[in-house]
């Protein structure tokens, strides 16, 4: 479905033995998405003595088109630059052309900076108007040094429950043959980690190698491991490169990255707050949960007496669960909320499901045969498998809970 479309949804229902039939329809509106501005390569030192510098908003993203980024995904890009150091000579007056070009990725030969720090800002836009935008600082120096890039999660969000990956290029500058060692290293600029940054991290966090002009770029890849980072938490990471050359200088980029919160705030409701089993139809709603990572999904599940738990319905979108048949005794309804990473949360709330009250042996037989048919067959007509489970399981609770054991096929 498109946002921002209107669509009519009917459902028509027919009886098939008398032909009668009737309708009934609901209009449903997709809501919109956002429009998130991405600039990679983070916060960073260039080189004004460098052949090329790259500011690339190209991972810039419409959540309402999934399957594209950038340009591709129909979006513009406006671009605006800054100096925000005191020194005279710092400008952006020679890269107006550039930036008036309006192109997802801004590319100028170092030349064209003085020796300062500058800021580039992007604002990105939809065609129906939708915006968001970025930036970054870019340090400037009239020195031979790395190009530091780093490529974090998709809109600087991540969470604890997998491993985070923080790409990292190292650039070398190309003027020359020559060979010497390029040493780089990780830090921790900001955020609270409940190890160090060694033993959180499984990748090295300094490497030294032998790295020729003409090689390029090298890689020095940051890798946390799940669970290290604490969930509504920020971090900011930093990698310094420097070649051995005694006229290197230091090069750095630093990259912020969110940790998103679990599921919260949430519980879940039941209607009625007690039954029979096999008699009370049960509703199951999960209410008020909210999310970094979204959308949520919900699934529901119930803990017997005995310590059985079993599942009502798989996750979904719809936090709505309704027809649920409950064995007898004091049962746990459980709800857990899965966020778009797959991180969990629960409420559960429990409840007291009365056994069918029933006067003899005879009428034991009948009643729990009669309503156990009459419940399989509407579950087989809407193909329901979760109801079919639920409705075995209420009536083998009944039966157990009986001296005899009447058969219900």
């Amino acid at each position: 479905l498109e946002a921002l479309i209107e669509y009519i949804i009917t459902v028509t229902v027919f009886d098939q033995v008398t032909g009668v039939s009737n309708s009934a329809s609901t209009r449903l509106i997709m809501s919109s998405g956002s429009v998130v501005a991405v600039i990679t390569g983070g916060d960073r030192a260039v080189s004004t003595a460098s052949n090329e510098i790259e500011v690339s908003a190209s991972a810039s993203y419409d959540e309402n088109i999934p399957e594209s980024s950038g340009s591709a995904a129909g979006l513009t890009f406006a671009w605006n630059c800054s100096a925000i150091t005191s020194e005279t000579q710092a400008s952006c007056d020679d890269l107006s052309s550039i930036l008036a070009a309006a192109s997802e990725i801004l590319s100028f030969p170092g030349s064209a900076l003085a020796e300062g720090t500058y800021t580039f800002g992007v604002t990105v836009s939809a065609i129906d108007g939708r915006m968001s935008t970025a930036s970054v600082e870019l340090s400037a120096a009239g020195v031979t040094r790395p190009d530091v890039s780093l490529i974090g999660p998709i809109g600087g969000l991540t969470t604890t429950s997998t491993k985070t990956t923080i790409e990292a290029k190292v650039a070398i500058p190309s003027n020359g043959e020559e060979t010497g060692e390029l040493e780089s290293t990780w830090s921790l600029v900001s955020g609270t980690l409940p190890v160090s940054l060694d033993e959180a991290a499984s990748t090295p966090l300094t490497m030294t190698r032998i790295a020729t002009r003409a090689e390029g770029i090298v890689h020095h890849d940051l890798v946390i491991q799940s669970g290290m980072l604490i969930p509504g938490s920020e971090y900011t990471f930093r990698l310094e490169a420097q070649y051995s050359e005694s006229n290197s200088d230091l090069g750095f980029a630093s990259l912020t990255i969110f940790t998103a919160r679990l599921p919260s705030s949430g519980s879940i409701q039941v209607l009625p707050t007690s039954g029979m089993a096999l008699v009370t139809k049960f509703e199951l709603t999960a209410l008020n949960w909210a999310a970094d990572a979204l959308p949520i999904r919900y699934r529901f599940s119930v803990l017997n007496a005995e310590g059985s738990l079993s599942t009502l319905r798989k996750a979904t979108i719809v936090p709505v669960l309704g027809g649920v048949t409950l064995e007898a005794g004091e049962v746990t309804v459980i709800v857990t909320a899965i966020d778009n990473f797959g991180s969990e949360a629960q409420a559960e709330r429990k409840i007291n499901v009365e056994p069918l009250d029933l006067s003899s042996e005879e009428e034991d037989e009948l009643t729990i045969t009669s309503v156990t048919d009459e419940l399989l067959a509407e579950a087989f007509a809407f193909n329901a498998v979760e109801q079919v489970c639920q409705v075995i399981v209420a009536a083998s609770s009944t039966l157990s809970s009986s001296d005899e054991s009447p058969r219900l096929v």
